[in-house]
């Protein structure tokens, strides 16, 4: 062996425990497995969907080489159409707005109901030297045929006699943007005006 000298072992100091380290952060859950996992519905319906369209496409791909010229534009035109009818309607739908149109009909028959209480309620008024009806019942058959109702809620409009028995109030509310910043209520001096 070499004789060349062997540096001296000096003992270790005692090596401190490793410190614990961190556990690595758990993974998040996938949120949407449903969407991932082979055999759900979607899945299927794909699949199925796929199965029988394809060979469907490929019959009608050869059925339309052999179709004449004239055919072949004329289902291309009946497609186009197909097509550019509903996205007309839909536009059509959006401008005409069939919900305001219904909330301003509505407006309009509240406003006709209110008008008829009121004159109403003034007839009685003048047939009964002065004096209001304190309910809407007592108008019930001589001046009104049947209280009149919300076309929406079906309920009886509000009537309130006010100042003493001097004057009334008739309350409703509008459905239509429109609408919505006219007064909900009129008394014996006033009525609702519509912008028509």
């Amino acid at each position: 062996m070499d004789n060349q000298p062997q540096p001296p072992i000096t003992p270790s100091a005692p090596t401190a425990p490793n410190p614990v380290q961190p556990a690595p952060s758990p993974q998040p859950a996938v949120q949407n497995q449903e969407a991932t996992q082979p055999g759900t519905a979607k899945t299927v319906i794909v699949i199925l969907l796929l199965i029988i369209f394809n060979p469907l496409g490929l019959i009608l791909m050869y059925v339309w080489m052999k179709w004449p010229v004239w055919v072949k534009i004329l289902l291309t035109v009946a497609s186009i159409i197909l097509l550019i009818l509903p996205i007309i309607a839909v536009s059509a739908l959006i401008a005409i707005n069939p919900k305001e149109q219904l909330a301003k009909a509505h407006d309009m028959e509240r406003i006709r109901e209110v008008a008829s209480i009121q004159q109403a309620v003034r007839m009685y008024e003048k047939d009964n030297i002065g004096t209001l009806p304190s309910t809407l019942d007592e108008l019930v058959p001589e001046y009104l045929a049947e209280i009149p109702t919300d076309p929406t809620t079906d309920q009886p409009y509000l009537y309130e006699v006010t100042m003493g028995g001097q004057d009334f109030t008739i309350c409703t509310t509008f459905d239509s943007e429109e609408n919505a910043e006219l007064p909900n209520c009129v008394d014996s001096t006033n009525s609702f005006i519509l912008e028509q």
